[in-house]
């Protein structure tokens, strides 16, 4: 996992403290330390099963850990508000919604999720932007 600092001061981002996670009888991670700042790029690796998706997760609020403490800014990630739901963004290697959705479809829900105004132009516009245009009736 990554190896970085443990103090947290306003403005630092997302961390979290000995986090851990389990999938059944099965404990994929404990005591892992994680902060990832602002405008940084962070390289996860492990073996197949070791849990890496299921951190990604949790680090995205989208999973509980089964112990340690998720921050955004030195607050509580679920006390974070608005603006760590604006600030953190989750991207998996596969699809977290019906897979019959087109990439359009996909794209606009989660911004309406996410309380965007006019999500299903803005998802177009985004497409557009990033060169997929062409992809946006793709399932």
């Amino acid at each position: 996992m990554a190896d970085t600092p443990t103090t947290t001061s306003p403005g630092t981002g997302l961390e979290g403290r000995a986090l851990a996670c389990r999938r059944g009888r099965r404990l994929l991670f404990e005591g892992v330390d994680i902060q990832l700042k602002p405008g940084s790029i962070t390289w996860l690796r492990g073996t197949n099963g070791s849990g890496k998706t299921s951190l990604m997760r949790i680090l995205a609020g989208l999973s509980t850990p089964e112990a340690g403490e998720l921050l955004w800014n030195g607050r509580p990630l679920r006390e974070a508000g608005a603006a760590a739901r604006e600030a953190v963004l989750y991207i998996g290697h596969a699809n977290a919604l019906k897979d019959d959705l087109t990439l359009g479809e996909s794209l606009a829900f989660l911004g309406r999720l996410g309380g965007v105004q006019d999500a299903s132009e803005r998802a177009a516009a985004a497409l557009e932007q990033a060169g997929l245009a062409d992809r946006r009736a793709a399932a």
